[in-house]
């Protein structure tokens, strides 16, 4: 699936902005908490929601568990996004079309 030259500019200047933050802040505001805290806040609502109760030891782990694999797919998407960009430069400067996005170093 290719993508059209503007999606590409408009995901590449959004990338930009996000790398900005470096990995271990990305991680932890994409993975800990809009993916992390949001599920664990969320089945626990609808675990009250449909049992009328909240098991603690099913409180405790989802706290633990989401937010986990939400820093674990943060990464490997953070990982999958900077390969993608630095392919989407190198392939700018060698077109030769338009402003080359700057490549910016990697925060970790």
């Amino acid at each position: 699936m290719k993508e059209s030259g503007m999606m590409k500019e408009g995901w590449l200047r959004q990338w930009e902005r996000k790398r900005e933050l470096g990995k271990k802040t990305y991680v932890r505001r994409y993975g800990l908490f809009y993916f992390g805290m949001v599920a664990a806040v969320g089945t626990s609502l609808l675990e009250l929601a449909f049992s009328a109760s909240i098991e603690t030891a099913y409180l405790v782990a989802r706290f633990i568990i989401f937010p986990l694999f939400g820093m674990i797919g943060a990464s490997i998407r953070w990982e999958a996004n900077e390969k993608k960009y630095a392919a989407a430069v190198q392939q700018a400067g060698q077109a030769g079309k338009g402003k080359k996005p700057a490549a910016k170093g990697t925060k970790h």
